[in-house]
């Protein structure tokens, strides 16, 4: 397996080749519909030299512009699917895709038992007005800690006429 260094912060980290630059896949389906999610901003944490947490972070910078819109109606199971299976998975409804947008509903998908890499959350039988699924996922733990934010493009029947 090739390997490469990456400069953190004044610090060496050996990692394999493409594992810096390349952002899981998620996929969010609901109601029959699927988009594949844009992905947002990715973050390394490693241990500094005194021991306290540094990190790097990169990505695209917001808004995102999404593809494509998943439905999503009160009290439907949305499911997440990864193509690498993170630890914690939290989500977010977003009142519009700007760069300061407003969340209007929040929580923490769990596993699913559908198979590995999938998460799943269930909504509220009331949603609000939303534009945007914003998924935030946690890879590893402690020194080499990843966080992955995606953008997904939704539509809500609580929109209409707003």
């Amino acid at each position: 397996m090739r390997r490469r260094t990456i400069f953190l912060t004044g610090l060496a980290v050996v990692v394999p080749a493409g594992a810096a630059s390349a952002a899981p896949v998620l996929r969010v389906e609901a109601g029959g519909d699927q988009v594949r999610a844009t992905p947002g901003v990715a973050c390394v944490q490693i241990a500094g030299k005194d021991g306290g947490p540094r990190g790097r972070c990169s990505g695209r910078r917001y808004p995102l512009h999404t593809r494509g819109r998943v439905a999503l109606r009160g009290g439907e199971r949305v499911q997440l699917r990864f193509s690498r299976p993170p630890g914690v998975v939290k989500w977010r409804l977003l009142r519009s895709a700007s760069s300061h947008p407003r969340t209007v509903l929040a929580g923490q998908a769990h596993r699913s038992p559908a198979g590995r890499g999938r998460f799943a959350f269930t909504l509220p039988r009331r949603v609000p007005c939303a534009a945007v699924l914003d998924v935030y996922a946690t890879y590893g733990a402690g020194s080499g800690k990843r966080d992955h934010v995606w953008w997904a493009g939704v539509r809500t029947p609580a929109c209409k006429g707003a």
